[in-house]
């Protein structure tokens, strides 16, 4: 009679079928995006796929006169192909008497687990999105009319199927307006996963991955076939045993590229965040290498475009609110630099700042001078 051993019950072959078989539905912006096989089989880790100009905002037309044509012209874009991979280990104990399914929640969660990769990477892509089809600065908070002040940017193609990408924290603005309708009145087909209502014609959906940064949201207005995810191959199980403690450690990993296809089915619109708090900043502070002085430290690096200016005090550490304007009294620093203190003053405040003055992040520390 024969007899069911450990390694039978993990199949790599049938777990990579059960992972690949529904892993685009599992893809969140599949909906969004052409998934294309065309790169399955083919040699190389770079590849050149099209990539399709935007033709340019609408303008006004006099009653009578024609509407401006514009030529559609596709250009290329080198992109190279990514890995993104994940494993597990299981016990033997687990696989033979695990309570439930133990290798098929294996198999699900590894399929989950690449596919959120791939939702992050079509997620970057979108903020790759140029200037041309960018609304806002960050200086105007979040609204339903901005939304529909955006959508003009789409130009005769405004109408047809849409999604909004909204964080948690912005759907009060939108359920304010008149215009908006829930989820449960909409009597068309929803295009994702998460969708909570409609507004001036896009499909409102709730997304994590839009997070205020440096006091500003990123929100996208995307149409499908504005991405596009090209599969080198199929999805790779492999399986090897630890004899030492008796595991199997099962990997999974797919090949593929996730970039922006056609900019002109997708809008960015740079939008402020009301609700934006001051960010820290690790600040340290050691003797420096003559008599007076003090070394600073700061640990992170300012985002693009901003700099480093500190103020000491003789006590508590100078206060700082977000978007503050620091002027008077504040200098330019980098970490690393050796500063003489003045006199009598025990505490360093050190800010990260825009290109206009504005504090995004802030630290502070007490001075450390050498004697």
């Amino acid at each position: 009679m024969p007899t069911t051993k450990k390694e039978d019950l993990i199949i790599p072959e049938v777990m990579a079928d059960m992972i690949e078989s529904n892993l685009v539905n599992e893809i969140k912006f599949s909906p969004l995006a052409i998934i294309d096989t065309t790169l399955v089989g083919k040699a190389g880790d770079t590849v050149t796929l099209p990539k399709y100009a935007y033709i340019g905002d609408a303008e006004d037309v006099a009653e009578g006169e024609d509407i401006p044509i514009s030529k559609l012209t596709a250009s290329t874009e080198r992109v190279t192909i990514k890995k993104a991979g994940k494993g597990v280990e299981l016990t033997d104990e687990a696989i033979l008497s695990g309570y439930g399914d133990p290798v098929g929640e294996a198999s699900s969660q590894l399929k989950k687990s690449i596919a959120q990769k791939v939702d992050n990477d079509c997620h970057a892509a979108l903020k790759n999105i140029g200037a041309g089809m960018t609304v806002g600065d960050g200086t105007v908070p979040f609204s339903a009319d901005l939304v529909a002040d955006a959508l003009v940017k789409f130009g005769e193609a405004i109408e047809g199927e849409k999604v909004l990408l909204i964080s948690p924290g912005q759907l009060a603005e939108l359920r304010k307006n008149e215009n908006y309708i829930n989820g449960s009145d909409i009597s068309t087909k929803m295009l994702m996963d998460g969708t909570v209502g409609m507004i001036h014609g896009c499909q409102v959906v709730i997304s994590n991955k839009i997070r205020s940064s440096g006091g500003v949201f990123e929100n996208f207005i995307v149409k499908p076939g504005a991405l596009a995810i090209f599969p080198k191959k199929g999805t790779d199980v492999e399986t090897d045993r630890n004899i030492v403690n008796k595991t199997t450690i099962v990997t999974a990993d797919k090949h593929y590229a996730a970039y922006l296809y056609d900019e002109s089915k997708a809008i960015k619109l740079v939008t402020k965040d009301d609700n934006a708090t001051l960010g820290v900043l690790s600040v340290t502070s050691v003797e420096g290498e003559v008599p007076g002085t003090s070394i600073i430290i700061i640990a992170e690096d300012p985002a693009p475009g901003n700099a480093f200016l500190y103020r000491t005090t003789p006590v508590g550490p100078s206060p700082v609110i977000y978007d503050q304007v620091l002027v008077e009294g504040w200098l330019p620093i980098i970490s690393g630099d050796d500063i003489v203190p003045t006199e009598g003053h025990g505490r360093i405040t050190v800010a990260e700042v825009d290109i206009e003055g504005k504090a995004k992040k802030c630290g502070n520390a007490v001075l450390v001078v050498k004697a």
